[in-house]
């Protein structure tokens, strides 16, 4: 029998799968919590769990003498690795899929190159080699996992303290791309970090990001 945390989760993710898709439209009135209790399997309490995991991240409010509605998709917590984990599950259209990657490219424009320059400019030389560690070990094993490993990596030795949240969407992104790492990207990359070449780094970033 699944424990009250597993099912709680297993509501939690089902519901934003609905969301996230639009199957639940913005300002849709969710059923009753009899009705989600007996469409799930579980016991009200662990419906009221789920739906307070979905409303702490943005996807649902609350409105008295109303309901339980799905809340504006501008509340809704996308950086949140959960909540992209979740979006990775949703079954989403090719129409609903497409702005979302294009609006998370642009963050990733907006924010990567800046880091990149920051890094270079502000890592230490343990957090440098930390970077050479992750490229090597994306060389060696050129695989998903080590390639958000190294640009997490890169997030983390920027010295910013809100980076690495940012790296979640980073790494979402990469996971929905089909093309292999831009291995000689992230090559410069390391190497102009390496030398403290600020200017040089956020180029790196920038022809990655948007290809040759």
């Amino acid at each position: 029998m699944e424990n009250r945390n597993r099912l709680t989760y297993r509501v939690s993710a089902a519901l934003a799968g609905e969301i996230l898709s639009q199957k639940l439209p913005v300002g849709a009135k969710l059923p009753s919590d009899t009705d989600l209790s007996e469409k799930y399997g579980v016991s009200r309490t662990v419906l009221r769990e789920a739906l307070r995991v979905l409303g702490a991240k943005g996807l649902i409010t609350a409105k008295p003498r109303v309901g339980t509605l799905v809340a504006e998709a501008k509340h809704w917590a996308l950086w949140d690795p959960q909540v992209l984990h979740w979006l990775t599950g949703a079954a989403l259209s090719e129409a609903a899929r497409a702005p979302i990657l294009h609006h998370a490219l642009d963050m990733r424009l907006a924010l990567e190159p800046a880091l990149a320059a920051l890094a270079s400019s502000r890592a230490s030389d343990d957090a440098k080699q930390s970077l050479q560690h992750a490229l090597r070990k994306l060389q060696e094993t050129p695989d998903l996992a080590h390639e958000q490993a190294f640009i997490s990596c890169l997030y983390d030795i920027s010295g910013n303290q809100f980076a690495p949240f940012a790296s979640h969407l980073a790494c979402w992104v990469i996971a929905q791309r089909q093309a292999p790492a831009p291995m000689h990207h992230y090559q410069a990359l390391t190497a102009a970090i390496a030398q403290r070449a600020s200017v040089e780094a956020r180029q790196c970033a920038m022809n990655y990001l948007i290809g040759d």
